[in-house]
């Protein structure tokens, strides 16, 4: 009887503080840490993005060319707060997360390289004529204009919009439909942002399930 008194409230004690529960088991995420895989037609010194998975909880570290990124982290996406002038060369993105005692004992990285082509060098742009002659006239096409807050100039377009589809394509590797166009084109022109500002935004929604906002 006096040893069931002693062991009972031990044995007790251990359920409470020293045994993880089925549901903390059940919701254990293991670290993971993802570089998302990007190829750039264009040539010359450009702003890229840098962007990745990261499982929620751990501390991230992000680097380029072994330089320190800045980044932000929304539902297990993260994404550099500022797009990153690269020059020609291949570059090198290196993204780890450190977990364990004593600080973090153990280390986990996702490496990518990516390659931006020199101009004037047979990359994209560059391509010969393949047929002498004179070039076929093609039959001309009625192109739809869109209807944009501010875009009152001769032309038809403010020139601030020049760099949106490149900037639409940066994050979400394809051209935008008119219907997306024409809301960021709204936002940049009604909302005077900065072209870091609009790029933010779009990395927003789509690290949100959405191309445009609600």
């Amino acid at each position: 009887m006096f040893s069931r008194r002693i062991l009972l409230p031990i044995f007790l004690t251990a359920l409470v503080i020293g045994v993880p529960s089925v549901a903390q088991a059940q919701n254990f995420q293991p670290p993971s840490v993802t570089i998302t895989e990007r190829s750039y037609s264009l040539c010359g010194t450009q702003q890229v993005p840098i962007t990745g998975t990261v499982t929620p909880g751990y501390r991230l570290s992000v680097t380029l060319n072994g330089s320190p990124v800045n980044i932000t982290i929304t539902s297990g996406n993260w994404a550099s707060t500022a797009l990153q002038t690269v020059n020609p060369g291949t570059h090198t993105v290196v993204a780890e997360i450190a977990f364990g005692n004593n600080g973090g004992s153990e280390i986990i990285r996702d490496e990518k390289q990516f390659t931006i082509a020199e101009c004037g060098t047979g990359g994209p742009g560059d391509e010969k004529d393949c047929c002498p002659g004179p070039d076929p006239v093609l039959p001309t096409e009625t192109v739809r204009t869109p209807r944009v807050l501010g875009a009152t100039t001769s032309s038809g377009l403010s020139p601030r919009l020049a760099p949106l589809n490149n900037i639409f394509r940066l994050v979400c590797d394809r051209d935008p439909t008119f219907e997306e166009w024409e809301y960021w084109a709204n936002r940049l022109l009604d909302g005077n942002m900065a072209y870091d500002e609009l790029l933010g935004a779009i990395q927003w929604q789509v690290a949100h399930g959405r191309s445009i906002g609600l």
